[in-house]
Formats: C-alpha cells, sequence, structure tokens
C-alpha cells in the first residue's frame, strides 16, 4: 500500500525509526482513561499535537513488528482532533450499543489476529453469524491489518464482493 509523498499534517510526524521495535510507552504515561487524582497536566498539555505525539509513541501496541514503521508512519501524519475524543469519551463510547444489525445483507467481520484494541469476541454473538456473513481473521495483524497484511485484506474483500455478486444474482 503505497502513502502519498507528502503527508497532510507534518507537524505530527515523528520519525518511524525513533520508535524501534522494542519500543514502549514511557514509564508514568497514564495506561487508563480514568482521571487519576495528583496526576495533572502541565498547562497546554491537551493539544492535537500532543494526541498526536501519544498515537505515535502507541504505535507498539497497535502494530505488530513487522509492520510498526509503516504503522507509525501513518499514525504519525493523521489529523487529531482532542475535541472529538472528548466528545466520544463523554457521549459515546461507554454507551454505545448497537441496534441494529444485517439479516441479509452481505458482510465483512475483519479483524487482526493480534488486535489488541478491540475485543473480537464481540463477534461471539449469534446475531453475527449467517450465510451472509464473513469472518476473516488476519493472523499476524494487529488493529490495522490492512497496513500490516494489505494482501489478505484485499483477499477478504474480494470474497464479499463475490457475495455481494451472488446475493445479487449479478
Amino acid at each position: 500500500m503505497a502513502l502519498p509523498a507528502r503527508r497532510p499534517r507534518d507537524r505530527f510526524r515523528k520519525p518511524a525509526r525513533a520508535l524501534g521495535a522494542g519500543a514502549r510507552v514511557p514509564a508514568g504515561w497514564p495506561r487508563a482513561r480514568q482521571h487519576r487524582p495528583g496526576l495533572e497536566l502541565a498547562p497546554g498539555a491537551r493539544s492535537d499535537a500532543n494526541l498526536g505525539a501519544i498515537a505515535v509513541a502507541s504505535a507498539p501496541w497497535n502494530f505488530r513488528p513487522a509492520g510498526l514503521a509503516a504503522g507509525a508512519d501513518l499514525l504519525g501524519w493523521m489529523p487529531y482532533n482532542r475535541a472529538a475524543v472528548a466528545w466520544s469519551a463523554e457521549h459515546f463510547d461507554d454507551t454505545y450499543r448497537s441496534a441494529w444489525w444485517p439479516t441479509e445483507l452481505p458482510t465483512l467481520i475483519l479483524s487482526g489476529g493480534a488486535d489488541r484494541i478491540v475485543t473480537q469476541t464481540l463477534w461471539d454473538d449469534e446475531r453475527f453469524t449467517g450465510e451472509h456473513v464473513i469472518h476473516r481473521t488476519v493472523h499476524g495483524a494487529g488493529h490495522f491489518p490492512w497496513i500490516e497484511r494489505p494482501e489478505e485484506v484485499a483477499a477478504a474483500f474480494a470474497d464479499l464482493a463475490d457475495l455481494i455478486a451472488r446475493s445479487t444474482g449479478a
């Protein structure tokens, strides 16, 4: 997968080589979302740029070693918006419940076999099964399987296209 030569948000870019295969989140960084008394950020620390830096530093958590450099590069040029993150945390993340699931529409559930962000047990529910549902686990990939195993992701979407064609008689 080729990324654009000129990244749209270079101000967030951190060199991927600086992370290295054994990189870890720095000691003392919060690992949970709840407020911790006594752990206050310096004025101005809550910024889009710092959110971007945290995302890049989290690359070893999101990517397997083989995909770490490409993943850190991707995270380094993405735009970040802490106001959107705060809104999601306040109004969505802990309260969202799916109200609908397709019962006939061809559906692809694609996940990285080593994803540590989203639990894959979500898909164990009986409603996420059926002849119209394709489950693909991309082994050796984390939260962004299209970065680490693009060929397997492309094959999964080709299977979905075939299922759509069969279901529509095309």
